[in-house]
C-alpha cells in the first residue's frame, strides 16, 4: 500500500523518520492534538456580542476547531467564522475563531441588533488546539 506524505514549508527530507517534519503522514495519525477543553463565552446583559480569549503557550497561531453551544442549545461548528440563521425569523448569527501566537479568541454574535441581550446568556465553547499552525 502507498505512503502518502506531505512535508512541512522548508522541509526537504522526504525519507525522514521525524514525524514532525510532516504536515500529512499516512503512516501516523494526521492531526497532533495540543490542548482541548471548553469554556463559557458571556454575552453581557444590554449586548448583542461576546468575546472569550483562551491562552496557549505554542508559540504560533495553531488550528483550532470549535463547537459553539448556542442558546437555543444547538451546536454550531466553527473554523474561523461560520454564519448561521435561526429558522424563526433567519436572523444572521456569527459565530468566529482567531487564533495568534499566544491566544484563541472566541467571538459570539447569536443576537439581532435591535434585540440585545435582556439578561447575561452564556455559551459554552467546546475546542480542540492542534499542533499544526495556520
Amino acid at each position: 500500500m502507498a505512503v502518502v506524505k506531505i512535508l512541512k514549508q522548508g522541509e526537504t527530507d522526504k525519507e525522514s523518520n521525524d514525524i514532525w517534519r510532516f504536515a500529512l503522514h499516512s503512516d501516523y495519525p494526521a492531526q497532533k492534538v495540543a490542548l482541548f477543553g471548553q469554556t463559557t463565552l458571556k454575552i453581557l446583559s444590554g449586548n448583542t456580542f461576546g468575546t472569550k480569549a483562551v491562552v496557549h503557550s505554542l508559540g504560533y497561531a495553531p488550528i483550532v476547531f470549535a463547537m459553539f453551544q448556542n442558546y437555543s442549545n444547538r451546536y454550531v461548528k466553527v473554523n474561523g467564522q461560520k454564519n448561521s440563521y435561526r429558522p424563526v425569523d433567519d436572523e444572521a448569527q456569527i459565530y468566529s475563531v482567531k487564533t495568534d501566537s499566544s491566544q484563541i479568541l472566541f467571538n459570539a454574535d447569536p443576537l439581532p441588533s435591535t434585540a440585545p441581550a435582556g439578561s447575561d446568556i452564556d455559551i459554552n465553547v467546546y475546542y480542540l488546539i492542534l499542533y499544526e499552525e495556520i
